[in-house]
């Protein structure tokens, strides 16, 4: 807990619960750090609260896979052949998303999936054979999920 007053104001700050990651150095040296910004003019409970509207209001994989999925209905997404992708195809894609995407990292924002993310993934769907047939089912998934992200800026609200 840091204690401290911005703008005449008592307030209390929670850096973190005792525990990895935060043993007492590691709490003192963040607590320094928030006094810093203290002094700089910054309020450590503003920022805590507007990052926690940004992460609210964040698109995630999910949303950003039923934007994709929409588009390649409607015939937008175009196969390295410059042709819209067939029905099967959307439906491989459609059902990739829902049992693998959308139930390990659907809720994540965007901007925060990355390798180890996807890693993270691969590891919990029980994948422990790369030559296994499920295996080779993740790596169409894994480009998918790549595509999606490449279209993400054009589908932005």
């Amino acid at each position: 807990m840091l204690k401290y007053s911005f703008d005449g104001k008592a307030r209390w700050f929670t850096i973190g619960k005792f525990g990895a990651p935060w043993t007492v150095e590691n709490a003192r040296a963040e607590a320094r750090r928030l006094t810093g910004r203290i002094a700089e003019g910054v309020d450590p409970m503003a920022e805590k609260h507007s990052a926690k509207i940004e992460r609210k209001q964040a698109f995630t994989i999910g949303e950003l896979c039923d934007r994709y999925m929409e588009a390649a209905e409607a015939g937008l997404i175009l196969t390295r052949l410059n042709r819209p992708k067939k029905a099967s195809t959307l439906e491989i894609d459609t059902g990739r998303i829902k049992r693998h995407i959308k139930p390990l990292i659907g809720g994540l924002p965007v901007k925060d999936v990355d390798q180890p993310t996807v890693r993270r993934m691969i590891s919990d769907s029980g994948i422990k054979d790369a030559a296994s047939p499920r295996a080779m089912c993740i790596v169409p998934m894994l480009r998918l999920l790549q595509r999606l992200k490449r279209c993400r800026t054009a589908w932005r609200t």
